[in-house]
């Protein structure tokens, strides 16, 4: 029962369940449900019920009354018995609440007609008497909670990408900076170069030319043009 409600709920992540119970002297809850934070919320589902069920097969109202009181008896000393329970200390953990687990809405319903205070006098003792309906409550807000801090730790890591990045973006902009102001060197360079070359050196290739000198070579000698095109500035 303990498990469906906690697949129910959409907790099965965040509870953990006891198969054996060999632990000495009880121990250890149940099912045990992991909180944001470390903290913990023990379960305990060994409520006893015998007396509910002598009731329920009782011939005669007096019968079922002295039943009834014995089962309000009986989960009264439960109660007790569960907040006199480290476990805390069993967990390892801060606990914030100690459910006690009824698998049905009768059991409670019977309990409080004949005990209306049952309930307060638990919480009093920082137990939770829960049924199905208010467990899957219970873990609901619970789910509610991890939701929100998986969301929050997801904004964190989304900030953490958008500033790294940024960063990236950032240095990569500078080495494209320092490149085009290479390639603006180089292209200056270059064109320098050219004018060089036609101011230097083209006046002697004709004058060879001039004297038949070409005519002993395949090759023509013609210079080279200069690039107009400049690098693309990057936007500020």
């Amino acid at each position: 029962a303990l498990r469906n409600v906690a697949e129910l709920a959409g907790m099965s992540e965040h509870c953990d369940f006891v198969e054996q119970t060999a632990v000495a002297e009880g121990k250890r809850p149940d099912m045990t449900v992991n909180l944001p934070g470390g903290r913990k919320i023990a379960v305990d589902a060994k409520a006893p019920l015998n007396d509910f069920l002598a009731a329920a097969e009782a011939t005669d109202e007096a019968q079922r009354d002295a039943a009834l009181d014995r089962h309000v008896k009986a989960l009264r000393s439960h109660v007790k018995s569960l907040a006199a329970r480290d476990y805390a200390e069993a967990l390892q953990s801060d606990l914030d609440l100690v459910v006690m687990f009824l698998p049905g809405e009768q059991f409670l319903s019977a309990a409080f007609a004949q005990d209306p205070d049952l309930q307060v006098d638990a919480l009093r003792a920082k137990v939770l008497i829960a049924t199905p309906t208010t467990l899957v409550a219970l873990l609901r807000t619970v789910a509610i909670y991890w939701q929100q801090r998986s969301l929050a730790e997801n904004a964190e890591s989304i900030a953490a990408v958008a500033r790294e990045l940024y960063e990236r973006a950032a240095k990569f902009s500078d080495d494209l900076d320092r490149l085009g102001k290479g390639l603006n060197s180089a292209l200056t360079a270059y064109n320098a170069a050219v004018g060089s070359f036609d101011r230097r050196l083209l006046p002697m290739a004709r004058r060879l030319e001039e004297l038949k000198v070409s005519e002993q070579t395949k090759r023509d000698l013609k210079a080279p043009q200069p690039i107009d095109t400049e690098p693309r500035k990057l936007a500020e």
